[in-house]
């Protein structure tokens, strides 16, 4: 009764604490939430039993001094107050057991992000301070920036401990030293992701993928198992001629041997052992698990990857032979990017003995598409076009190819180069019948 100010003309009934006396250390808290805090229990009338005395000490909340005499503590009861006193400061409201309140001294907190305060000289050294919450400290300010937004992660650790908050203040600074390290040791994104994807090995994983993708595409058509058992050497020819179509049709336009795609004997088993699996694995396990729909969205992701390295590859070597014609350089990276998309389906027809009735020439589809695109700005980097380094460029090609292939595999999306194909049909290659029908329809 005797800690207020104004002194209080009548006791408050119920349990109630005493913010002074649990300031001043007459109670005993602890620093995590989940632990008890003990408050004075006091009754109507002030307790007459014997307890521990307290000196009388003098609080400094801001412009007004608050003393504390001898008090005695009586009964101890558990109660969890909320995690920051400013909360219950601010809202004038104290907490008790029996849920009966009293106000208490409201706290005036200036601080705030870009909010200055006007005590600039530092008064004391930061040094550890007793683990006693209190009210806001106009000394530990004075320690501090002037700007809030300036502070430090220190600064703000620093600013807990001494208000009493001792073990949350070293919980942040040990949560922001292992972000700190976390961030230290994740790539400098997205320079080194960009690296990765601009300068990845294509042996042996993604050479992989695009033979697993090739003799996937030739066993899906209609009679290709019936045909590999009884022309097993037929079907292994076709599958690995196909795996090497775009390194055989560059070399076909540039005058090269053709023979020197079987050149490599580790490609040559590769491309033969994943043949083999897709075709004759002990029930057809290897086939019916490609056919999974994660698994093959997986793999159309990694395929792009190698496409775009296959166009670079064709756009470099067609510079280094005919670097003052852009044509035949964008001819020679489409085709090494897409090789097996335009002589897989034919050439299998063709050994085959069928009708072809379509190929990739008549009616390109996405990938050569795609492929043709990539060629062209590459050709314009080259140029001095493009102000980005190739690995970004790189970078782009794959994300746009493998996120577009990966929606036309799940969803039942079209061609997106559909859209551009018909407008600039319709605008550049439409017949002089077209373009009167067209007047008639709007007319």
């Amino acid at each position: 009764m005797n800690c207020h100010e104004p002194k209080l003309t009548q006791m408050p009934s119920g349990k109630w604490a005493c913010a002074n006396c649990q300031v001043k250390g007459k109670m005993k808290l602890s620093m995590s939430s989940t632990k008890p805090v003990y408050i004075i229990a006091d009754d109507d009338e002030p307790p007459k039993t014997k307890g521990v005395k307290v000196a009388p000490t003098t609080l400094n909340l801001g412009k007004e001094h608050y003393s504390a005499p001898h008090t005695t503590i009586t009964n101890i009861v558990q109660v969890h107050p909320p995690l920051f006193q400013n909360s219950q400061a601010e809202s004038g409201v104290g907490y008790s057991k029996t849920g009966i309140t009293h106000k208490q001294p409201v706290m005036q907190s200036t601080l705030g992000k870009g909010v200055h305060n006007n005590l600039t000289h530092i008064l004391n050294p930061k040094v550890p301070l007793p683990d006693v919450r209190s009210s806001i400290r106009e000394d530990v300010l004075k320690a501090l920036p002037l700007d809030v937004a300036d502070w430090t992660i220190d600064d703000v650790a620093y600013y807990f401990k001494s208000h009493g908050y001792m073990e949350e203040g070293a919980l942040l600074q040990e949560q922001m030293e292992y972000i700190n390290n976390f961030i230290s040791y994740m790539p400098s994104c997205p320079q080194e992701l960009l690296d990765l994807v601009g300068s990845a090995k294509m042996w042996p994983l993604f050479v992989s993928v695009h033979y697993l993708l090739v003799a996937i595409s030739m066993r899906s058509r209609t009679g290709s198992q019936e045909h590999a058992i009884k022309h097993p050497f037929a079907s292994w020819f076709v599958c690995v001629t196909s795996c090497f179509a775009g390194q055989l049709l560059m070399n076909i336009m540039l005058g090269r041997p053709i023979i020197q795609i079987y050149q490599s004997t580790p490609d040559l088993l590769l491309a033969s052992f994943i043949w083999y699996l897709i075709f004759f694995s002990p029930f057809d396990m290897a086939y019916e698990l490609a056919k999974v729909k994660f698994i093959k969205a997986t793999l159309l992701v990694l395929k792009e990857i190698h496409r775009v390295h296959s166009v670079k590859g064709g756009v470099n070597v067609a510079a280094s032979i005919y670097s003052g014609n852009p044509f035949i350089i964008v001819l020679i990276g489409t085709i090494r990017g897409s090789g097996s998309s335009l002589l897989l389906h034919p050439f299998d027809a063709l050994i085959r003995g069928d009708h072809v009735t379509t190929n990739e020439v008549l009616k390109p589809g996405f990938t050569t598409k795609h492929a043709l695109l990539s060629a062209v700005l590459f050709v314009f980097h080259q140029n001095g076009f493009m102000e980005i380094s190739e690995n970004a460029l790189i970078f782009l090609i794959f994300v746009v190819a493998s996120i577009t292939q990966v929606l036309l595999f799940l969803t039942k999306i079209s061609d997106p180069y559909l859209k551009l194909e018909e407008l600039f049909c319709s605008v550049l290659l439409s017949g002089p019948n077209e373009v009167h029908e067209v007047k008639k329809k709007k007319d």
